[in-house]
């Protein structure tokens, strides 16, 4: 299995290898494939690419594959020789990757059907990697591409094609390249039109789907150990009783103490204790240094090391100035276990988004769903937040395609979270990740996520469904308090009920300048204050997007917790297109 392929000229193998190098990635040639060079790389603990060769052709795949049920070898020869005999069922694969099968002449890529495993392009050039930066550094020039910086300020999420770089671009469904030599496919669809006659049949639906992924990821977890991160909210506690159901014990459970100053507790680790003692796991806790306990050299090598984990990608939650978010890390935390699960997808099994009507407007969507109601009022004026609404909206409504111009249904807003918010945010740790070993997100998986879009209906208005599946699944683990202070067997607190119903009659503009205006005030986030006051790389990093002349007030967008780090991720990345090569360490002086 690979951490990632190359396609482009022999010229640039080395550029790509010794960048691949610095990110502990080793790379090997397979040679020449429809003109150009292939580049393999192995995941970083799993030296072997698995090659499998049938009638003078090879396939290999990238990220994590399971096929009719089997994992390994075992699926590569099967999906193999389907494809040589026209008989691939694409409706039989589960995980995020891009499936390689290839010859001298011609080289085919299989994409997942909502393509979270990203893939880029050269648009010049016409070269191809599962690598962003692996494209970026084989281009001479690197310009940034300002609206995909201001994109990625404004949301945490990053939307394709259109990529950070100008003339590189990420393959979607809706945006694949014609190259001579090359066929690119996103697998096909299943079907999304459910209909269920009561709540209850809903659930039992959503679970024996669930069940059934957990069944075809068993291959993995009894070979290799599994390991789960586990917080005090649903998404991870769900997991947990899937995999104590379905995969040979013992499973492994983590969390991660990365939020506070010092080694003071936060609220997930005693839940996340709590929950694993119920069934009688240990928890293993993953301690990182803060980030105002390190020096500059420490924080520039955190932050070059999570640069390159991360592959350039800079998303929401992903601090690149935490050590959490390095390689390193990781691999210290897996210890011997080489599978690793991921709740991220959770979202279709709740209305935490609090939509109680059957739509919402374009405008309200855009503009307060998916912009201000995360980054609040920091467009320096009411022409340039128009303008990026316009452009955002633009963007949304061409991948999801609602039935309507001016209004987005609930399913249509549950087909943004599942197909693009997961595959141009949080996938970009689901990449990452796989890269080093595997790691599955069951819950995004298109047989899951797909057919889920027809539970919207059942979801009520807050978190009701989701508790309920896991009290369906484990009854120790129903009577384990959440973050959100109830225990899953619980009925839903009286603020949770009038919460949703308070938003849904409160005008947006109001609501968003209450819960985020005063928080957004220059000055208000003392980790930023701190860190930039100690930190010249900090400094350097805010100085380098400000020198963008973005229309945002960067000030007031440092001021919330949730998009400082992304200002400081943007920053580092601006400094790196400076050095004549994207493996050099961004210089400390």
């Amino acid at each position: 299995m690979l951490a990632g392929f190359y396609w482009g000229e022999e010229s640039h193998l080395n550029k790509v290898s010794n960048l691949w190098k610095s990110a502990g990635i080793n790379a090997v040639s397979a040679g020449l494939v429809a003109g150009k060079t292939l580049l393999l790389a192995p995941k970083i603990l799993v030296p072997s690419s698995t090659t499998i060769s049938k009638n003078g052709f090879q396939a290999v795949v990238c990220g994590i594959f399971i096929y009719k049920g089997l994992a390994f070898e075992e699926a590569l020869t099967s999906v193999l020789s389907d494809i040589l005999n026209n008989c691939f069922d694409e409706l039989a694969v589960r995980g995020t990757f891009a499936l390689l099968v290839y010859n001298e002449h011609k080289l085919s890529i299989w994409l997942d059907a909502t393509v979270v495993q990203h893939l880029y392009f050269d648009k010049d050039a016409l070269n191809i990697s599962t690598s962003f930066l692996a494209i970026a550094e084989t281009k001479s020039t690197k310009t940034p591409n300002l609206t995909s910086f201001q994109e990625i300020l404004l949301t945490g999420t990053q939307i394709g094609p259109q990529t950070l770089i100008e003339g590189i671009e990420k393959i979607e469904s809706n945006s694949i390249p014609e190259i001579p030599g090359v066929q690119i496919r996103v697998c096909k669809r299943p079907s999304e039109e459910l209909e269920f006659r009561s709540r209850d049949e809903a659930l039992s639906d959503a679970q024996s789907r669930i069940e059934a992924c957990f069944q075809d990821y068993r291959p993995l977890a009894q070979k290799h150990g599994a390991l789960l991160g586990l917080t005090g909210g649903l998404d991870s506690r769900l997991n947990l009783a899937l995999a104590l159901k379905h995969w040979p014990t013992p499973v492994e459970v983590y969390t991660n103490c990365r939020i506070r100053k010092g080694k003071e507790r936060v609220i997930d680790e005693p839940l996340a204790q709590r929950a694993a003692e119920c069934v009688g796991l240990k928890l293993k806790a993953g301690w990182m240094i803060h980030p105002l306990d390190m020096d500059d050299e420490q924080l520039n090598q955190v932050m070059e090391q999570s640069f390159q984990f991360f592959d350039g990608h800079g998303r929401m939650h992903a601090q690149w100035f935490e050590d959490y978010n390095t390689a390193r890390f990781k691999k210290a935390l897996m210890g011997d276990r080489l599978f690793g699960l991921s709740g991220i997808g959770g979202e279709q099994y709740r209305n935490f988004e609090g939509m109680l009507s059957g739509s919402w407007s374009k405008d309200y969507f855009v503009r307060y769903h998916l912009t201000k109601n995360y980054c609040g009022p920091v467009f320096s004026n009411k022409k340039e937040e128009d303008n990026f609404v316009d452009i955002l909206g633009a963007k949304v409504w061409s991948k999801i395609k609602p039935e309507t111009s001016d209004k987005i249904s609930h399913k249509e807003v549950k087909k943004y979270l599942n197909e693009i918010l997961i595959g141009n945010r949080l996938g970009a740790r689901n990449n990452a990740e796989n890269r080093l070993a595997w790691f599955a997100s069951p819950f995004v998986d298109p047989l899951v996520s797909i057919s889920a879009y027809s539970l919207t209906p059942w979801l009520g208005s807050s978190i009701a469904f989701e508790k309920d599946l896991v009290v369906r699944l484990n009854n120790a683990l129903s009577k384990v308090p959440l973050d959100y202070g109830i225990h899953p067997e619980e009925p839903l607190t009286l603020k949770m009920k009038i919460k949703p119903w308070l938003r849904h009659f409160t005008p947006p503009s109001v609501w968003v300048n209450k819960r985020i205006g005063p928080l957004s005030e220059p000055g208000s986030y003392r980790l930023f204050n701190d860190l930039i006051t100690k930190s010249k790389l900090v400094q350097s990093c805010i100085a380098e997007v400000k020198s963008l002349e973005l229309p945002i007030q960067i000030d007031r967008l440092c001021a919330l917790p949730d998009f400082m780090p992304i200002v400081v991720n943007m920053g580092y990345f601006l400094l790196k297109l400076k050095q004549t090569s994207l493996s050099i360490p961004v210089s400390n002086e």
